[in-house]
């Protein structure tokens, strides 16, 4: 049995899964491809030469919903680790700009993206997360990956970053989710940029959500990929069942540099 293996085998419920995603229940065989898949796009992200012609073939300007890569007319730059407020903040911002055509290279969760960001002088904004809530939240909404992987991918995303520290913004999760237009605000005032501030009001933050919740309908998809259907006492026992795991002593190292590193950036 290879590393991969053990590791699906130690970190997996087939019982729960079943429960919590039913019929969307991904195999094993996928979930294994899933992790081959991710660990080589790991090595290949940091091969910046490389990705980012791929990422701007793979992802063109202008398709809603979808990743965007850095190009020669990017306003800002929103990244940030999965599950860490990407797509709020993005939707958020895309809101608040009206009709205006701000382009925004968002959701590749790669450092390299922002270091060249931040080399050509593109505004960029970084979304943290405490690792534990952000990588258990990722695992369940992607069913696929390890917790060492994730941990891995976490310091992957924000160690490469720490040294450009005062060259971007940072906003933690909580301030996304509660206040973003003061985050827009701080953007506005480090970058000198005019960037209309989005308004945390509840009408908005629904107006956000119903965008989010029927984003799947613009990508041509049958059904959301979402476990929110999954009964929440479900949902709970797979995430203590993680938060066991993601406590284990054999991934006390990793663990405790992917805090260490969240810590400097809060």
């Amino acid at each position: 049995m290879n590393d991969l293996s053990k590791e699906f085998s130690s970190e997996y419920d087939a019982s729960l899964l079943a429960d919590l995603y039913g019929e969307d229940m991904h195999s094993p065989l996928r979930r294994a491809v899933s992790q081959v898949r991710h660990e080589a796009r790991r090595m290949l992200v940091k091969l910046p030469a490389i990705y980012l012609p791929l990422a701007r073939r793979k992802y063109p300007p202008g398709v809603r919903h979808r990743p965007e890569a850095l190009r020669d007319d990017t306003a800002i730059v929103i990244e940030g680790y999965p599950r860490s407020g990407n797509s709020f903040a993005f939707t958020a911002f895309d809101l608040a700009q009206g009709n205006a055509s701000t382009r925004v290279a968002h959701h590749l969760h790669t450092a390299s993206v922002v270091i060249a960001a931040l080399r050509q002088g593109i505004p960029c904004l970084i979304l943290v997360r405490n690792p534990e809530d952000a990588i258990i939240s990722h695992i369940i909404y992607s069913q696929n990956l390890t917790i060492r992987q994730c941990l891995k991918s976490y310091l992957d995303f924000y160690q490469p970053l720490l040294k450009y520290r005062d060259q971007f913004i940072t906003a933690k999760f909580e301030e996304v989710i509660s206040d973003f237009g003061n985050v827009i605000h701080e953007v506005n005032q480090k970058f000198h940029t005019a960037f209309t501030e989005f308004d945390h009001t509840q009408e908005n933050v629904d107006k956000c959500f119903y965008v989010l919740e029927n984003s799947w309908k613009d990508l041509g998809m049958e059904k959301q990929k979402s476990v929110t259907n999954a009964p929440s006492e479900r949902r709970k026992r797979y995430k203590e069942m993680l938060r066991r795991h993601y406590r284990a002593d054999d991934l006390k190292s990793l663990r405790d540099r992917a805090f260490e590193v969240y810590k400097e950036y809060v």
